[in-house]
């Protein structure tokens, strides 16, 4: 018999399909078995209906590389999902992939949130790191996520002249927005003390601590080869 908690949770789906892999992934990711994509996706419904979960309060798709199946297909993995009133429903997606018809089968299915892997909005950058996609992607996948109805919020850095203008927009953009928890994923500016310290207790940093010790994009490899053994969130 499973044992079911009382109080609604999270779960998080794994898609690990990959078009191409990044150099500084680490995550459990193919770049040669779109053939049973397919097969998997049936048995990720058959596992979760099994499972019998409680109410879920939030779901996150991530990979991989969720877009990399038919919309319409992972729509149906999050048809089985029991979700709880006003549940957070979010899809990793990458921006080479995003279509104005993918996102509206999204939100079609109750997806709210996109999180859209963006490491730079530098070229130079972006070739460092193995990443395929462009500027001009990224703004059209935000513009695509935006005409399907999901909030959609965009702030480059570039528009301001000082760093505590920059600040002073976000901190203001995500007050409107009710926010509760701000998670920091490959955030590479330095934030203000002004700002930390209003959201202090509600920032989250998910990538390791491990970059300020270790230069370059071998993120991994380095800290194991240096015999670190205990990393965390900051």
């Amino acid at each position: 018999m499973i044992a079911r908690p009382a109080e609604p949770f999270g779960a998080y789906i794994h898609i690990p399909f990959c078009r191409h892999r990044c150099d500084y992934c680490a995550f459990a990711t193919w770049t040669d078995r779109d053939h049973v994509i397919d097969d998997y996706l049936d048995a990720l419904r058959i596992d979760i209906d099994r499972a019998g979960l409680a109410s879920v309060s939030s779901v996150f798709v991530g990979g991989g590389t969720p877009t990399r199946v038919p919309a319409a297909d992972l729509a149906s993995v999050l048809a089985v999902v029991p979700l709880a009133a006003g549940a957070e429903v979010t899809i990793e997606c990458n921006p080479d992939d995003v279509t104005r018809q993918m996102m509206s089968t999204y939100a079609a299915a109750g997806v709210n949130r996109i999180s859209i892997g963006v490491q730079s909005m530098v070229p130079s950058v972006l070739a460092s790191l193995g990443r395929t996609h462009v500027p001009a992607n990224v703004e059209r996948a935000v513009d695509a996520v935006r005409a399907a109805g999901i909030p959609t919020e965009m702030i480059p850095h570039s528009a301001y002249d000082r760093r505590e203008a920059f600040d002073a927009m976000m901190d203001s953009r995500l007050t409107e927005a009710g926010t509760e928890l701000i998670c920091l994923a490959g955030f590479m500016r330095i934030l203000g003390d002004d700002f930390v310290r209003k959201w202090q207790g509600r920032l989250i940093n998910t990538h390791p601590s491990l970059p300020p010790s270790f230069k370059g994009k071998e993120g991994h490899e380095q800290p194991i080869a240096a015999g670190v053994r205990i990393s965390r969130c900051t």
